[in-house]
């Protein structure tokens, strides 16, 4: 693994409370680190480590990393206040919701702040979209996005911004039909009348898919995999482990989780790391927070055999995922060859400039 990456991790786990040598930072290069850590969304979290271990930083640096740690604590107390606020009105107004990803994650961390989210994610149904987008603009939040696919997106400056999500997946996704109805995989919460909740085992399985989603897409950083750790770290002895093995089947991502279990036993317990692995692990640390697009081209050629082979399956989808795409070929099959042709124009006509340059990645690897 590369020295650098090796280092962050050392210091993401000195943050999360491990006793780490100091030793084991020698000779890092913490400029690198701080950029590193920037680009994974995670340079709080890492600041914490180096101030657990006592590392002796340039003065320019320390301010710099210093500066960012308070940034993130002041973002961190203003949105968790704005979530509050959120709930509040959705509370009053009898809209049934659910909090997704990073405002539920936070309390898993020693300290919330070193939990970074760029969004305050909240999913709600569908009848209650035109509602919510009044609470929303009535408490100051522009809408930048409404009605234009599974999410409806509201600014307010300076810090916070909202996903409003009527289903947890697109129709495109391959985890969508799993999750179409996502209320059946929801409790009422006690002593609420709105609020609605995953069980630890279907929170868990989500958490799973979510990252596939986006690892198997563009890519995904570390800070997936810290939620992942601290997920298993605090329940994994009370889960239904039976249930979440049949349920990750049915997703097909049962593999999927047991490479990423692997992979936190040897990025957190020092196990032995096998060449899958390593890729997996370089994968992960070169993406970044979010991704990127190459990484998209990279995991669709690993796919197939030959360049021709994956041409193929992106001219012509596979009927499942062209069933997702467009629902009348659940009862009109016969229908397909015309939906093919109909995809294609489509797409040459919507998005030339991103068809160009998945051409050109393919022809590149």
């Amino acid at each position: 693994m590369n020295q650098n990456y090796l280092h962050l991790i050392y210091l993401i786990r000195a943050a999360l409370g491990e006793k780490i040598s100091p030793s084991k930072l020698k000779n890092a290069d913490f400029p690198v680190l701080y950029q590193l850590s920037k680009s994974h969304e995670i340079s709080n979290l890492v600041f914490y480590g180096i101030e657990n271990l006592n590392l002796k930083l340039d003065d320019s640096l320390y301010q710099l990393w210093d500066q960012s740690k308070e940034q993130f604590l002041i973002k961190d107390i203003m949105q968790q206040e704005e979530c509050k606020v959120l709930m509040e009105h959705f509370n009053k107004n009898q809209i049934s919701y659910v909090l997704l990803k990073g405002i539920i994650l936070k309390d898993l961390y020693p300290t919330t702040d070193m939990r970074t989210m760029g969004d305050i994610d909240i999913l709600i149904n569908q009848q209650n979209r035109e509602k919510v987008k009044t609470i929303m603009e009535d408490l100051g939040y522009t809408t930048i996005t409404f009605k234009k696919n599974n999410e409806d997106i509201y600014q307010k400056l300076p810090v916070h911004n909202v996903e409003i999500h009527t289903e947890l997946f697109e129709k495109k996704s391959l985890y969508y039909h799993y999750y179409k109805n996502p209320w059946k995989h929801l409790t009422l919460k006690e002593n609420s009348t709105t609020e609605y909740l995953f069980s630890k085992e279907d929170f868990y399985i989500f958490l799973i898919a979510h990252f596939a989603k986006h690892y198997f897409h563009v890519g995904a950083g570390l800070r997936n995999i810290i939620d992942i750790y601290l997920y298993q770290k605090e329940y994994a002895p009370t889960l239904n482990q039976e249930y979440i093995k049949k349920n990750l089947k049915e997703l097909e991502l049962d593999q999927f989780e047991t490479d990423l279990l692997s992979l936190i036993d040897i990025w957190f317990h020092d196990k032995k790391i096998t060449p899958k692995l390593l890729e997996m692990t370089n994968f992960i640390l070169e993406s970044g927070t979010y991704g990127k697009q190459e990484n998209f081209y990279y995991n669709q050629m690993k796919k197939y055999k030959n360049k021709r082979s994956y041409l193929l399956h992106r001219t012509f989808l596979p009927i499942k995922e062209m069933k997702n795409h467009y629902p009348i070929l659940n009862k009109c099959i016969f229908l397909i060859p015309l939906f093919w042709f109909y995809r294609i124009i489509i797409t040459i006509l919507k998005s030339p400039k991103r068809m160009i340059t998945e051409l050109k990645n393919i022809i590149k690897k």
